[in-house]
């Protein structure tokens, strides 16, 4: 895949090959075990990210692969933007209770490689709509899968856009 030279490419971190100085870096790292707490630049990249965000704490979640979650209907607009399997679990579930619907395109790494993640761990059903051939999802259908506020239906939550598919500048556009 080509990239214009002005756009950062961070669909996998395969695509992008570190410098001389970056290799040098990661050599002489002073490195911990994360699972423990005792990894010191994972305990200092958290604690920056919450003091930068104004929050009490911060998490890191290394994986692969960008996700935008966007909360619908009235729920806080927050904007998040994880990583991975975990990660997508992690954004999606902030949002959603279960029982809840997340809305996704049919060809979102979420609804195909996921291993059904969102239902088995968070509760929550997936409601897709189809991907154009470019990837792109169109406004009018993501507008027609918001659920009526109906007790025989889930509440529609979340809106999935992987960038990995979608391109989510054209997709914030359509939905200011």
């Amino acid at each position: 895949m080509r990239v214009p030279r002005n756009v950062v490419n961070m669909i996998s971190d395969t695509v992008t090959q570190p410098c001389a100085r970056m290799r040098q870096a990661m050599a002489t790292a002073v490195v911990g075990d994360d699972v423990h707490g005792t990894d010191p630049t994972v305990r200092e990249l958290q604690r920056t990210a919450a003091t930068l965000l104004g929050k009490p704490a911060a998490l890191f979640v290394p994986s692969y692969g960008p996700i935008s979650v966007l909360p619908l209907l009235g729920r806080p607009q927050n904007y998040f933007r994880c990583r991975g399997t975990m990660g997508n679990l992690i954004a999606v579930g902030v949002h959603c209770n279960r029982g809840d619907e997340v809305i996704l395109g049919n060809k979102s790494h979420v609804f195909k490689y996921e291993g059904g993640g969102v239902s088995a761990f968070l509760g929550a059903s997936m409601h897709t709509v189809p991907n154009q051939p470019n990837g792109e999802l169109r406004l009018d259908d993501v507008e027609a899968a918001i659920r009526d506020d109906d007790p025989h239906y889930p509440k529609s939550s979340v809106f999935d856009i992987a960038a990995t598919t979608t391109s989510p500048i054209l997709i914030f556009i359509g939905l200011n």
